[in-house]
């Protein structure tokens, strides 16, 4: 869904209150009464338009997708093969094409009665071309999509000579000057934009058993990712209506990198099944070992003879910078399974693995984490058969704890910095130096969540009604947060992060499914609801402190991230109340219509008759306490009709940005 925006003529009065609001005493205005007059009746369409710009930019993105597959085989081997085409508009105007290529090989063989063979092959090619910035021309913070909800509708999208439109007619005042907008069609043309990912990933397997109730299999894979990008900045120049120069740069820049990253993984999996009787017994034993690594460089040129050449090696000369970098990851495991199941009624599964991370040091490296799981399907004993509207019904509970090693490479290791660490020699020589700026923590851990899970499942009129509910408890510690207090005397600018914090959450989840048929009509609905009951911080850490970013704060008791700011209380109505109230923010312009703050606490913890950053109070939770979804199937005679209706409740938002201040600068 669009907003509507404002139309020129309401732009323009809305920008000169504006400004008489900020400057009470010395009112100024940019748009003159001319100007007014020029915008309502469209008089001068050079200098002042009335520009609808998601009009002039949005368009309807249709998506092309196609797939072709094919299988066969004999009693021994068999195979499938499929490819697939993927090809996606951009929702803005602008030279943007976005194509993926796929191909995929699945083979097995039975080599014997006892060996079998696995290959499984899957490649795809995404190819995005584009202006300059790539995807970021769309999205990023000066992409299209923010352009043009911050570009004056004063501004036309193109002056009547031909050129873009850049500026309105108050851009050449001597005070007030409107300020130049990237034109959001010119930004959909601007520049080059090359992006080639080929991502690779085989995995080959071979399964013997033996003992007619073992099974040995060994696999190994390699996932290979490269990303090419080429982005080509030109020259620029801006012309007004009258091809007067607005904006000129003649340098032009090329920017490249390729980064490559590979995965090569083995494993190692004993299996044992063994039916006695109504009692069913599955073991797993196995090994596992992960290898990552990143390689990646990027280098950027200046100063091309012409924006044709789009190659290193054409001639640029300004400002040449290359950097470069690699990150190698290893995770090895050990794990086992044992399930136990009696005649399909009483189900019960053990787990156990040891994981080992090269993320942390030789201190705490290894991790162990078990989790144990039962089930009792009820409609199963006696007791239950005389109950006929009841086809189904299971009571579960699981409970575990994980580890998490998805954290920064190398905290546990003294690493030494490069970043702004020169000195000047005695003859102004400026040597590049090292040093100490962060301190590690050589004892990082496995961060760790144990999890309670109590569920039923229930199904009703041979199971045309089907309800599954969940009651979740997770409690997380040994949370990385890395905001302690550090004293100047150490030498270093920051530490490590520390395994201090911890969080809890625990919350109900619910699913209805329901299905029937009229006639050859074959309907299915469903619904789901979540219910967030608890999201809090708990801990982090002796003498941490609180995080405070620009609207949110890391605090006990509080969501993670919680919105952090000041209180409104109302709107000020009259001068008298302005004049009895707190000063808001030492500011001496506030009048009524203004926000009016709560005077929370000052510097001693008591409220101190001012309104600052001491007022800053906990406004709100940036996660949903209900998260819901709906829906609806119907099928007839090879037809099918799907809607789905997801939603979130009690969710709070802070508008930024182009929300927050529309008029913001002095655009």
């Amino acid at each position: 869904m669009v907003p509507e925006y404002l139309d020129g003529l309401n732009y323009a009065l809305i920008f000169n209150e504006k400004l008489r609001n900020a400057t009470p005493n010395n009112p100024v205005e940019r748009y003159r009464p001319s100007d007014i007059e020029a915008i309502r009746t469209g008089s001068a369409p050079d200098r002042f338009a009335n520009t609808n710009w998601a009009d002039e930019i949005l368009r309807d993105a249709p998506i092309q997708q196609h797939y072709l597959s094919f299988s066969g085989g004999s009693e021994s081997t068999s195979f499938r093969v499929s490819t697939g085409y993927l090809s996606q508009d951009a929702i803005v105007k602008g030279k943007f094409e976005n194509k993926r290529y796929s191909l995929g090989v699945n083979i097995s063989s039975k080599a014997s009665n006892w060996l079998t063979l696995d290959l499984n092959s899957n490649t795809f090619w995404a190819r995005f071309t584009g202006p300059a910035g790539g995807p970021a021309a769309i999205t990023g913070e000066a992409g299209i999509i923010n352009q043009f909800q911050r570009s004056q509708p004063t501004v036309p999208a193109y002056y009547p000579n031909g050129n873009f439109g850049f500026a309105d007619g108050s851009y050449l005042y001597p005070t007030q000057a409107s300020l130049r907008i990237n034109n959001p069609l010119w930004r959909g043309q601007f520049g080059d934009y090359e992006s080639d990912n080929i991502n690779t990933s085989n995995r080959v397997a071979v399964t013997a058993t033996f003992l007619k109730d073992f099974s040995f299999e060994v696999s190994g894979s390699a996932n290979i990712n490269t990303d090419n990008v080429s982005n080509f900045s030109p020259t620029r120049l801006d012309l007004d209506w009258e091809n007067r120069v607005i904006l000129k740069d003649v340098l032009n820049t090329l920017s490249n990198s390729y980064d490559i990253f590979y995965r090569l993984q083995n494993e190692n999996i004993l299996r044992y099944q063994k039916q006695l009787g109504k009692h069913r017994i599955n073991v797993l034993a196995g090994y596992s070992s992960i290898y990552d690594r990143n390689d990646g460089f990027s280098g950027s040129l200046q100063g091309f003879p012409s924006d044709a050449l789009q190659e290193f090696n054409a001639g640029g000369v300004v400002n040449p910078a290359v950097i470069g970098g690699a990150s190698e990851v290893s995770l090895q495991s050990s794990f086992g399974r044992i399930n136990y199941n009696y005649n399909e009624k009483y189900l019960f599964e053990a787990n156990i693995r040891r994981d080992g991370s090269s993320r942390f040091g030789a201190n705490n490296r290894y991790g162990t984490f078990p989790s144990f799981s039962a089930g009792w399907n009820v409609d199963r004993e006696n007791f239950m058969q005389n109950i006929k509207f009841i086809s189904s019904l299971k009571l579960r509970g699981s409970w575990g704890i994980s580890g998490n090693d998805r954290i920064a490479n190398y905290i546990y290791n003294q690493t030494l910095s490069s970043t702004n660490i020169d000195y000047t020699t005695g003859n102004d020589l400026v040597v590049g130096g090292v040093a100490l700026t962060l301190l590690s923590n050589p004892d990082v851990k496995w961060e760790e969540t144990e999890q309670l899970d109590l569920g039923i499942d229930l199904g009703l009129f041979n199971n045309q009604l089907v309800i599954n509910a969940d009651y979740f408890r997770r409690n997380s510690s040994d949370i990385l947060y890395a905001n302690f207090p550090l004293p100047s005397t150490i030498g270093v600018s920051a530490l490590a992060a520390r395994n201090s914090a911890s969080m809890f959450n625990e919350g109900v989840e619910a699913n209805v499914g329901y299905r029937t048929n009229f006639g050859q009509v074959k309907m299915t609905l469903s619904g789901n609801v979540t219910w967030m009951a608890d999201n809090e911080v708990t801990d982090l850490g002796p003498s941490a402190t609180e995080t405070i970013g620009g609207t949110t704060i890391i605090r006990i008791g509080q969501p993670l991230n919680a919105y952090y700011g000041y209180q409104k209380i109302g709107i000020f109505q009259t001068e008298e109340e302005v004049a009895a109230a707190p000063k808001q923010f030492g500011s001496n312009i506030t009048k009524p219509g203004d926000i009016r703050y709560a005077d929370i606490s000052g510097p001693d913890k008591v409220p101190d008759g001012k309104i600052d950053a001491n007022d800053r109070v906990v406004i709100g939770n940036p996660y949903p306490r209900w998260i819901y979804g709906f829906s609806a199937g119907f099928e007839f005679k090879g037809f099918d009709l799907n809607a789905t209706l997801q939603g979130v409740g009690k969710l709070d938002r802070i508008l930024n940005s182009n929300g927050q201040l529309p008029l913001e600068g002095d655009r």
